[in-house]
């Protein structure tokens, strides 16, 4: 019966729009008990909604967020709360409230408050609780949807400027989202400039940048805007290119890296145009984004987290076997990294097709 029922929905999803005009008999042939509860289904669903949540699925759109252990843990509570609510649930909601709560919360979320809510939202609140603090965050999310200039052009499983904008709603209200249909750091800092004196009295001071932070661990099929991409073509030198594949962040790590390729390699060298050995590389990129990484192979294969290489994407660090190498993987099965003495593109900073060349010791992932 269960089976028929959303095999029904993801048919009249498409067929009908609203509740539909029927035809004579739309499940003849079913027995009375199954027509029976098919009629109810059909008269007591909001079909805009239902359209709305399960049309996304029917065409196999995917979501995930790139979020710590500790984070994803919260999955089935987030799953279960939404379920508790009159907003329809989807993979994608799920997984983008798993992103907003690695930002907001951090990897390490505290367990009575994961959102932070006292923190981003209401500093005023006294009683708190997990379940408290999802329906805080949820509740702002789905309002920030609902007052959206296009709502048409929104969904949990299109990374786009529009949801950015309702992102950003949630962090700075939901009038935001109402006046603002594409996220900008610009129009997120006039707005806040305009309303910081309300701001300073609740006590909160809203990141600007929330919208791109949540947006660059939020990965889905359909990429629309600057952040939030899950692959990118770059040039791996004369006549070559390879496909980064991962968050924005990992790719801008490999972009950034990539822009080096043809220059010269130099054991114990710290220049990335005139001369670097593979560690001093992987130093030197990671530092550009912030990351102090120490400056041997040997020490940095104890930073990050540990993980398996086909859990590995783009900006994650191989270490080779027993070669004291170490290099950038780009997601697509290779790697960039300062190769040996070797003129290029024998050696020097390259792309290599296969970064298991070697074998490896370890992957370790350093952003998080």
């Amino acid at each position: 019966m269960k089976h028929k029922i959303i095999a029904l929905f993801c048919s009249l999803s498409v067929l009908f729009s609203t509740i539909p005009a029927y035809a004579d008999d739309p499940f003849k042939g079913w027995n009375k008990e199954n027509q029976e509860s098919a009629w109810t289904i059909m008269e007591t669903t909001d079909w805009t909604k239902m359209q709305d949540f399960l049309t996304l699925e029917a065409i196999n759109n995917t979501a995930s967020a790139d979020v710590s252990a500790t984070v994803r843990a919260y999955e089935a509570e987030v799953r279960r709360v939404i379920n508790s609510t009159d907003i329809g649930v989807s993979d994608g909601l799920v997984e983008l409230m798993l992103a907003l709560m690695q930002v907001m919360g951090g990897s390490h979320p505290p367990a009575d408050d994961p959102y932070n809510v006292k923190k981003w939202i209401d500093p005023s609140i006294n009683n708190i609780n997990a379940e408290i603090s999802i329906k805080k965050v949820l509740k702002k999310l789905d309002t920030a949807r609902k007052v959206h200039q296009s709502p048409e052009k929104l969904s949990y499983f299109v990374n786009s400027d529009e949801l950015r904008s309702v992102i950003q709603g949630v962090m700075l209200t939901t009038q935001y989202t109402q006046e603002n249909e594409k996220y900008s750091l610009e129009s997120a800092t006039s707005f806040y400039n305009k309303h910081k004196e309300e701001f300073d009295r609740k006590g909160i001071v809203p990141s600007l940048t929330f919208a791109d932070d949540v947006s660059a661990i939020f990965k889905t099929t359909s990429t629309s805007g600057s952040a939030g991409g899950q692959s990118s073509v770059i040039p791996g030198g004369p006549g070559d290119s390879f496909n980064a594949v991962g968050t924005a962040e990992g790719i801008e790590v490999v972009n950034y890296a990539a822009q080096f390729i043809g220059n010269p390699y130099a054991l114990g060298g710290n220049s990335l145009t005139n001369g670097i050995d593979c560690s001093g590389f992987t130093q030197q990129v990671f530092a550009h984004f912030g990351y102090s990484l120490p400056r041997t192979t040997f020490q940095q294969i104890h930073c990050g987290v540990g993980i398996t290489f086909e859990e590995s994407q783009a900006g994650d660090l191989l270490f080779n076997h027993d070669v004291g190498h170490v290099m950038i993987l780009t997601g697509d099965g290779g790697a960039v990294h300062a190769s040996n003495s070797a003129p290029y593109p024998r050696g020097g900073i390259k792309y290599t097709k296969n970064a298991l060349y070697a074998g490896y010791d370890a992957v370790r992932r350093i952003l998080q």
